[in-house]
């Protein structure tokens, strides 16, 4: 795993395929309807989450696909790099992934040919996360209940098949797949979920001659990505006294968010020091916030009715800290869990910013925050606060089939073509093209 970090990270700094074209024109997107997709639920009105309730809750996709089979035709919408729109289709079938992973039955091994027929022959849902997330922490986040497996995915699918639904995944630890009855969903509630799909010529890369150099599961929208331009800042920045009101102001929110009562304040030239009994949290001048246990004991205990805490109580744990200090300031992004990873000591948790369903990849680290977890304590932090505002302007990649060639120039044939953003710090952040 460690191996799998360090390779994204030099990917991310060093093996980005593009440099964004910057552009001021307007963005027309050609925003396909979505006739009866969205909609009200099965079961009667109910009310939507917010945008800040689906900011929270760290669980949507940063790629949806809505297949919809008559026997003989498929109709195909697929959505990416358009939080907007993911978030209209996400809330009208979420309740149909949260009942599959309440309800699963112990998952059989099945080979890629499988999943991929299921993904090109039939009625389904395909939900592409944009972080890596253990079942176990997925399905307690998601349906309220730990469903007990083991494994990590980013990628699922349900699946209609005859008289019943069939969902599977594919676990990012080893590469295998896996497909479960899917609960309590129906073939008729998927069906239901579907009904109007308006195809919009969504392809996977496996089934596209021309892009095959690409990962299979690589997805291809007619339309290139026009990726919005952001302006980005550190929020604990403030030069004048109005910018120094404000500067106390977020200070003294970021750390009643993180349960960190400050009985002092001192500094080492550009970063400040917050004392709290012999606890001490460090912010440094470009808004990084830093805390390590002193002593036997750290103060941020992860409660538990298990005694050692299993996984997703961990991540909750961590979640609420990551979420109390960044929400307020992050702007236009959301947060994401990244990654976790288990080392000999203890967890290691990774947490990411995204724009408009687009990674956001950090100078020094790419990640938003990480977090040491050992036993029962979260024994050291990292947070980098950073600020997004969306402007007007978009950028201009690429198409597809030139940023693959360029990928292969590079000897990167079968990687995954994707966007993220890069934030070195300055005053603007774009998207480029990266191969995974």
């Amino acid at each position: 795993m460690e191996d799998k970090k360090r390779a994204r990270l030099i990917e991310a700094g060093k093996d980005v395929l593009i440099v964004l074209l910057t552009c001021s024109a307007v963005f027309l997107a050609l925003h396909t309807p979505l006739a009866g997709v969205v909609r009200e639920e099965a079961g009667g009105s109910q009310a939507r989450p917010t945008e800040n309730q689906m900011k929270g809750s760290m669980i949507w996709p940063a790629r949806l696909v809505l297949s919809s089979w008559n026997g003989e035709s498929m109709a195909r919408f697929g959505v990416q790099y358009d939080q907007t729109i993911s978030d209209q289709c996400f809330q009208s079938v979420a309740s149909l992934l949260r009942e599959a992973l309440g309800g699963m039955e112990r998952p059989e091994q099945v080979d890629e040919k499988v999943w991929r027929q299921a993904l090109s022959g039939t009625s389904s849902l395909y939900f592409d996360l944009l972080g890596e997330m253990p079942l176990s922490v997925l399905s307690t986040w998601f349906s309220g209940a730990d469903n007990g497996l083991e494994g990590t995915v980013r990628r699922l699918l349900l699946a209609r098949e005859g008289d019943h639904v069939t969902l599977y995944y594919r676990d990012t630890e080893d590469g295998t797949y896996y497909a479960s009855r899917a609960g309590v969903v129906t073939p008729d509630q998927l069906d239901n979920a579907l009904q109007g799909v308006v195809d919009n010529g969504a392809a996977f890369a496996f089934e596209l001659e021309q892009y095959s150099g690409l990962d299979g599961e690589t997805l291809i929208l007619t339309d290139r990505p026009r990726p919005r331009i952001y302006t980005a800042a550190n929020p604990m920045e403030g030069e004048g006294t109005t910018d120094r009101v404000d500067r106390d102001s977020r200070l003294a929110a970021l750390l009643q968010a993180l349960s960190f009562p400050a009985s002092s304040y001192t500094y080492s030239g550009v970063d400040q020091v917050i004392l709290s009994g012999n606890d001490a949290l460090r912010i440094s001048g470009d808004g990084v916030v830093r805390y390590t246990a002193e002593g036997d004991r750290s103060r941020y205990l992860i409660p538990s009715q298990h005694g050692q805490p299993a996984l997703p109580e961990i991540a909750q744990a961590c979640r609420q800290l990551v979420s109390g200090a960044v929400e307020p300031l992050m702007g236009a992004a959301r947060i994401y869990l990244r990654e976790i990873r288990q080392d000999k000591e203890g967890w290691q948790l990774e947490f990411g910013y995204s724009l408009d369903g687009v990674r956001v990849e950090l100078e020094g680290g790419g990640s938003a925050a990480q977090f040491q977890v050992r036993g029962n304590e979260i024994t050291q932090f990292t947070i980098r606060l950073r600020s997004y505002t969306e402007t007007d302007s978009r950028g201009v990649v690429l198409p597809e089939e030139q940023a693959m060639a360029a990928m292969e120039a590079m000897d990167r044939r079968g990687s995954e073509l994707s966007l993220a953003y890069y934030d070195t710090g300055g005053e603007t952040v774009t998207a480029g093209w990266t191969a995974e």
